[in-house]
Parts: C-alpha cells; structure tokens; sequence
C-alpha cells in the first residue's frame, strides 16, 4: 500500500513522497489518510478483478455491463456519533415501570418461532437429503 501511494504524483515533492503533501491534500478533499488508504485498496481490488475478467475469454458482454455498473454505482452515508454516557444522567429507570410497561405489551417483545435451512434430512427407510 505505502508503496502505491508513495508513487502517486501528487504526493510527490520532487522525487520524493512528502507525508506533508499526502496529509494536506487529503484534508483539502475532506478524507481522511485512513479513507484514503480504504479507497485506493477498492480501487486496487478492482483492478484486479477487471483484469481477472479481462484475461478470461468466457465473458459475457452483460456481465461486464453488469460489472460496470456495479463499479459506478455510488451511495451517500451520513453518521452520527454521541456517546451513551452524555444521556445516562437524564434516564431515571424505575424497575417497577419496566415490569409494567412488559406486562402490558408482551406481544411487542414476542418473535414467531422461525428457522432458515439450507437443506434438511429426514428418514425414511433410507436417509435422503432435500436442498430446500
């Protein structure tokens, strides 16, 4: 990693890598060394997984449009981050209310009982296998 990054130009200060440069034009963009280092390994992944596709002659033209797709597909997050401690002193839990309030509404707390297989065995006169 340090060594694809310390090859990109702009980070270079005559032809050497300056964490000063690296670190100032990162904050300029809002990111972070760590969301930085994130993106240029994705990037790396998928240039192997191009390449991998790229060198395989039984590629089909939807899958690569599927591929490219995918690949320029973008979501935007947003995060928030408060600490429980700032809002501890402000709960004041009666355990008797929490009983009651229970009580009151257990159908909310109940989940239907249920299971996901990936295949099941039952026996018969001989064992056989189903995939579900």
């Amino acid at each position: 990693m340090a060594a694809v990054i310390g090859g990109i130009e702009a980070f270079r200060v005559g032809d050497k890598f300056s964490h000063d440069t690296y670190e100032k034009l990162l904050r300029q963009q809002g990111l972070s060394p760590a969301m930085f280092e994130m993106r240029v390994r994705q990037e790396l992944a998928v240039q192997q997984l191009r390449h991998a596709y790229a060198e395989t002659a039984f590629l089909p033209n939807s899958t690569v449009e599927r591929f490219i797709r995918i690949f320029d597909q973008q979501r935007e997050v947003s995060q928030v981050r408060f600490s429980p401690d700032q809002y501890l002193s402000q709960v004041k839990l009666d355990s008797a209310a929490v009983k009651a309030y229970y009580d009151g509404h257990r159908a909310e707390f109940a989940l239907p009982e249920q299971v996901r297989l990936e295949y099941a065995c039952y026996r018969s006169t001989i064992w056989r296998c189903r995939w579900v």
